[in-house]
């Protein structure tokens, strides 16, 4: 298979969430159950940030946003809010920053991780909105770990950065802000689907609160082989505000 070939998600039918998450799924799974063990995990990670590139670009010729993305570099204020992401990404982005940076610039960036999850565990959207902290990876308004960034984050596409803005600003006007929905859809369609493709392979899929999650994953070298011998390592970064909406939408079904 070619690099282009691997880089398009094989969605069958319409380019739709669920589509998207099932063929994610597909596609995810025999990337986590072969090859060198240790190059699954961040392959798998690689794959699904190319999967929403190319989805991205087709559903942008299938229904083009009405403005330009006005998402540019030095632009965080969606770098404040809550970030989901599976243990995958997780994973992925905590051995990235191992390679990247060097030890003392990595044990910096541990303290901060540390100190921004004693502040934010257990609040909600809406409150960490209100709180505007900011994402612990952020330095001089750049992500230190963009290259291997979760797919939420991927997702944030905003069609009017003055917007962003005021709604930073002014968290609790509920500033609408315009988004071109179906790459934030892409992307958590896809995240979905590398979660379930995690479970079916046997391994520990629970979506996480990104902060609690790098914590644990930083803390440990040895994070992964944990997880992979099914070790809940990841328990205390579940989200409960993810866990209680899915509880929801099941006792409505």
């Amino acid at each position: 298979m070619s690099r282009e070939e691997k880089r398009r998600l094989p969605v069958v039918g319409p380019l739709e969430p669920h589509g998207i998450t099932v063929a994610a799924e597909r596609g995810a799974l025999p990337s986590l159950k072969n090859g060198p063990r240790e190059q699954r995990v961040p392959a798998t990670a690689a794959l699904a940030r190319a999967w929403l590139v190319d989805t991205a670009e087709r559903l942008a010729q299938e229904t083009p946003p009405a403005r330009p993305i006005a998402c540019a570099e030095g632009c965080a204020f969606c770098c404040h809010l809550k970030v989901i992401a599976s243990p995958v990404e997780v994973l992925a982005l905590a051995a990235h920053l191992r390679r990247k940076l060097e030890p003392a610039a990595l044990e910096s960036l541990r303290s901060r991780v540390a100190a921004a999850d004693e502040e934010l565990r257990g609040k909600t959207t809406e409150e960490r909105a209100a709180m505007k902290t900011p994402c612990p990876l952020l330095e001089d308004h750049r992500c230190v770990g963009y290259e291997a960034r979760p797919l939420h984050c991927m997702g944030a596409c905003s069609l009017d950065a003055r917007a962003c803005e005021r709604a930073f600003d002014q968290p609790e006007e509920d500033v609408p802000v315009p988004l071109w929905l179906p790459q934030a859809n892409a992307a958590d369609a896809i995240s979905a689907g590398v979660s379930r493709a995690t479970a079916g392979a046997r391994l520990d899929g629970t979506m996480l609160e990104l902060v609690a999650g790098v914590k644990i994953a930083l803390a440990d070298a040895d994070a992964e082989d944990r997880w992979r011998k099914g070790e809940p390592i990841f328990r205390d970064a579940y989200d409960a505000e993810l866990a209680a909406m899915i509880a929801a939408a099941v006792a409505k079904a």
